[in-house]
């Protein structure tokens, strides 16, 4: 029976449960129902530094096994511009600011002399923030990796 399932899907058939056996094992086996395929479909959301990410469900597949639940192949209905970056750029921005803000602080502290204390747990805060950069950049670019690019 799981053959038949996986030549089926090979094929690109339709598959459609039909009950068989007694009540208590609720065995299903599959049958071709029709020869016609489709795909579930979504939205794709398309942010301004070019990273994407899935957007509302718009259309079943007849692979449906069970109601309410997708084949697991998603494909683009639409793509929808975003006029904003996507949440890991956000977050890459957010701790170049803050460095930055570290930054502007020491030559301040250096320029009126005194405060080394300060001047040193800025320094480790910047690098704690670096590494968190370069941690985020990692992710994304991850990302990009892991899904074929764009």
């Amino acid at each position: 029976m799981v053959l038949l399932l996986q030549l089926q899907l090979q094929q690109g058939l339709p598959l459609a449960p039909s009950y068989t056996g007694p009540s208590s094992l609720k065995r299903f086996h599959y049958t071709n129902t029709t020869t016609t395929t489709t795909m579930c479909f979504y939205d794709q959301h398309r942010f301004q530094c070019g990273d994407w990410k899935w957007g509302h469900f718009r259309q079943h597949c007849n692979r449906e096994y069970r109601t309410g639940e997708t084949c697991g192949m998603k494909l683009i209905m639409s793509t929808l511009p975003v006029h904003q970056k996507c949440k890991l750029c956000d977050k890459i921005d957010t701790k170049k600011r803050r460095a930055d803000q570290e930054r502007d602080r020491i030559h301040r502290w250096i320029r009126e002399g005194g405060r080394p204390a300060s001047v040193e747990k800025s320094k480790a805060a910047i690098k704690s923030l670096e590494f968190e950069i370069d941690d985020l950049r990692a992710e994304r670019q991850k990302r990009v990796v892991m899904l074929g690019g764009r």
